[in-house]
């Protein structure tokens, strides 16, 4: 499935420029966007906040195996 970020925004009513910095690792999936995920995705929010605290989680690890 092919879609722009722009499509996407509308679609979700999240804005592209946040679109944007998530996809770019700039900015966290919070509750709101959670939400609005789970919302156009018909799933959880818990979904996407465990994805969130998945990847936080794998950053740790990278980050502790340098030391």
């Amino acid at each position: 499935m092919k879609i722009t970020t722009k499509e996407f925004s509308i679609k979700t009513g999240i804005l592209e420029s946040t679109i944007l910095s998530i996809v770019n690792c700039k900015t966290d999936i919070t509750y709101e966007i959670a939400n609005m995920l789970a919302a156009y995705f018909d799933n959880s929010i818990n979904y996407w906040i465990n994805l969130q605290t998945q990847y936080d989680n794998y950053l740790k690890s990278v980050v502790n195996s340098g030391k």
